[in-house]
């Protein structure tokens, strides 16, 4: 008996390049964007190119790809990419390479995220699934930081409102002039 074939599959997209220079994530591919919020259209310098423009944003969910806050480029000529400082900065992942291969790891936990391999100078995913609790911790993470450095500088406000203070008293109390 005759194995039936396959349905036809979806067509495959361009790969994703896991890229040190790129400032964000981004496509030209509108089709691989769920949720697109289209904005009118702006520009973004980039480094190795004049600029790129920027139509929207939206998220990448397939079965290999899931990677939020992918921006949509204008031009077919762009290349999917996935910016390790984005991937460090926004989801707390760590991106390490070696000569023929790459990887994306969870930095404190060290589970890997996602794998790729060189290919003429490029490192290209195979897959890419960014966890949705480090995109969480990550959030809570820069609002606890914030909260930090606000009550640090409240305190500092704080401490020279006394020094201010003490100052303005020993002042009273050697030459009994106020400032």
């Amino acid at each position: 008996m005759m194995d039936e074939p396959e349905s036809n599959p979806q067509p495959q997209s361009q790969p994703w390049m896991l890229d040190t220079m790129a400032p964000f994530h981004h496509t030209s591919d509108r089709q691989l964007l769920n949720c697109l919020q289209e904005k009118a259209a702006y520009q973004q310098p980039v480094v190795g190119r004049e600029h790129l423009q920027i139509l929207g944003h939206g998220s990448v969910e397939t079965e290999r790809y899931k990677v939020p806050d992918v921006r949509y480029v204008a031009g077919g000529d762009t290349m999917n990419t996935i910016s390790v400082y984005q991937l460090a900065k926004n989801h707390g992942l760590v991106s390490v390479f070696e000569p023929t291969a790459c990887q994306v790891k969870v930095s404190k936990a060290g589970q890997i995220v996602g794998e790729g391999r060189q290919c003429d100078g490029k490192f290209l995913l195979d897959y890419l699934l960014v966890p949705e609790n480090c995109v969480q911790e990550r959030k809570e993470e820069e609002a606890g930081m914030e909260h930090k450095e606000e009550e640090e500088k409240r305190k500092k406000n704080e401490k020279n409102k006394s020094l201010k203070i003490h100052a303005s008293k020993l002042q009273v109390a050697m030459f009994g002039t106020q400032p």
